[in-house]
């Protein structure tokens, strides 16, 4: 929804997933803010229902895991969780059909 042009990336790694993108990015009152069900730091622009980062907060608070986000205004906006108690295990791909 914030990304009009660019990218947006996801890294899976054994005890984090961060996800960025190269959107209009966020102030750091609007990070600060951006937890709060149904705040959307630019109510005009169309697309998004101000959930998303609740969902993820509620998650977070649930289960303990840590959250850290980063942004700049035009630069985009970085999300990472952690799952510090998370078992990880090599799995083995699925044989192709």
């Amino acid at each position: 929804t914030y990304t009009d042009h660019g990218r947006i990336r996801v890294f899976i790694k054994p005890r984090h997933l961060t996800i960025e993108d190269s959107g209009v990015g966020m102030s750091k009152q609007a990070i600060e803010e951006a937890s709060r069900p149904y705040f959307r730091a630019d109510p005009q622009r169309p697309g998004g229902h101000g959930i998303g980062l609740t969902i993820v907060r509620r998650f977070s608070e649930r289960y303990r895991w840590p959250v850290e986000i980063s942004s700049r205004p035009g630069n985009g906006t970085r999300v990472k969780v952690g799952f510090p108690s998370a078992l990880c295990k090599a799995i083995t791909p699925a044989a192709p059909d």
